[in-house]
């Protein structure tokens, strides 16, 4: 019975492909990418939702508890509580200088602003590098979240077959396939995280479970050296958290500012979620079944307490969160290479080029995933560590007059090495959050050289739809 929910229930989100795919089957590049940026907030709300609470925060966060203990909560949430009012300001102003620079991706912004190729090649070549992880966390993911729930698929064939799905979803509907389906992920990931919740509370109250979290955790509250590490992450991450090439595809699809902002007003109310979540870890480490892995900690407790046919719902919530982010993530790197990496292509190139793209994207996420053994949130926070980096050339290209594009190609560069360099060597440096130092540098080479050598002020050509 679970197996055919779950089937039902991807072959609804099929449907909702081939409905955003009518009336465009022969989409433009524009419309194919960024949807002519035609999309209102309705629509925006649902698919930056499903970028920001993808399968990640559905796995990832009740397995960095059940791991850590509630401290790690403390990071997780409060990231995204920072980051938000950010964004909220921010990306409007994002937006207008993609229309202003007729951007479909993230380099095209650099290209606008200060017509440097060395610049545009070290944004691409680092957007790419970086999405890889987030490519390999979703495979992970969705091989957890579908094999531990025991539907029949295990392994690299489901893997495999998630790739396929997601590479029609692209081929169908460009942007407008993750935007449909976004809907009905979302309705479902709430679902199955309030089945779950509902379950456990059956089994014990909550204020039951404190004191034993605190035994297996270890403390009750947190060390200074977790509170420093807490409090720069929820820094660097939360100024990163709408950095990613990913999210600034999403952004390009808007129809105004102002369907941006009403976006980001709705966005706080899913970290209800959140504490949902954090009561089914609680659960699974104090009274739950044993697990191989912490990432199986909701599908461990969801297999262990629900009916068959509700598992094949929470199977298909968790297959299209994962969903929805991979096909935004093929349509991010797929124009990276065929419009930024590589020049001189038709617009029937780039559409061609992007589809190849995403073929040998998935082949490589999908040996990444088979091949690693970390924690989904040490994926995550890998991707943050290089997309953040972003920040201060994006802040350059909507602030700075005469910013010096060499010092912020640079400055990417010297951030990404020193963080990804201390995080790969695991080496501690006062317990900050080793993103942060390397934003630091960054923000020190890039303004430090613009201060040395200004360089070219903005074009001031009239903006384009």
């Amino acid at each position: 019975m679970a197996v055919v929910v779950f089937a039902s229930l991807l072959g609804v989100s099929l449907g909702l492909v081939l409905l955003g795919r009518r009336g465009h089957a022969h989409a433009s590049l524009r419309d194919y990418f960024v949807a002519s940026r035609q999309f209102g907030s309705v629509l925006l709300f649902f698919l930056s939702v499903g970028e920001s609470y993808s399968i990640g925060g559905l796995l990832g966060f009740p397995g960095g508890i059940y791991a850590h203990g509630v401290s790690f909560a403390v990071w997780f949430v409060g990231y995204m509580l920072m980051g938000m009012p950010i964004g909220y300001f921010l990306n409007p102003q994002v937006w207008r200088a993609a229309r202003r620079y007729d951007a479909l991706t993230l380099p095209d912004l650099f290209v606008g602003r200060f017509r440097h190729r060395p610049l545009e090649l070290v944004v691409t070549l680092s957007a790419i590098v970086f999405l890889v992880p987030w490519g390999a966390m979703q495979f992970v993911g969705l091989g957890v979240a579908l094999g531990g729930l025991g539907i029949g698929l295990s392994g690299w064939p489901l893997m495999a077959a998630t790739g396929v799905l997601a590479f029609v979803y692209v081929a169908l509907a460009g942007v407008r396939a993750p935007a449909y389906v976004s809907i009905l992920k979302d309705i479902l990931m709430i679902v199955a995280i309030v089945l779950v919740a509902v379950a456990v509370l059956h089994r014990v109250a909550p204020h039951d479970l404190a004191p034993g979290m605190a035994v297996v955790s270890g403390a009750s509250t947190l060390t200074p050296e977790q509170e420093r590490f807490a409090m720069s992450t929820i820094v660097f991450q939360g100024l990163g958290l709408f950095m990613s090439p990913l999210n600034m595809a999403f952004l390009f699809t808007a129809r105004s500012a102002r369907a941006i902002r009403r976006a980001q007003v709705g966005m706080p109310l899913y970290l209800f979620m959140f504490p949902a979540l954090a009561l089914v870890a609680m659960w699974a480490r104090v009274d739950g079944p044993p697990l191989a892995s912490p990432n199986d900690a909701f599908i461990g407790t969801a297999r262990m307490l629900l009916p068959e046919p509700l598992i094949g719902v929470v199977a298909a919530g968790a297959a299209l969160s994962g969903l929805v982010v991979l096909v935004g993530l093929c349509l991010t790197i797929g124009p990276l290479v065929s419009r930024n990496l590589l020049t001189g292509l038709s617009e029937a190139g780039q559409k061609r080029g992007a589809q190849c793209v995403t073929v040998g994207y998935l082949v490589f996420s999908v040996s990444a995933a088979i091949l690693t053994t970390s924690l989904i949130t040490r994926l995550n926070n890998l991707t943050y560590i290089g997309v953040t980096q972003f920040l201060p050339g994006v802040l350059a290209i909507l602030f700075a007059r005469r910013a010096n594009p060499g010092a912020i190609a640079l400055g990417i560069l010297a951030g990404d090495a020193l963080g990804c360099g201390l995080f790969l060597t695991a080496t501690s440096v006062w317990d900050i959050n080793v993103g942060l130092i390397g934003l630091v540098l960054n923000a020190a080479i890039a303004w430090g050289g613009t201060m040395l050598l200004p360089g070219p002020a903005p074009d001031e050509r009239p903006a384009t739809c």
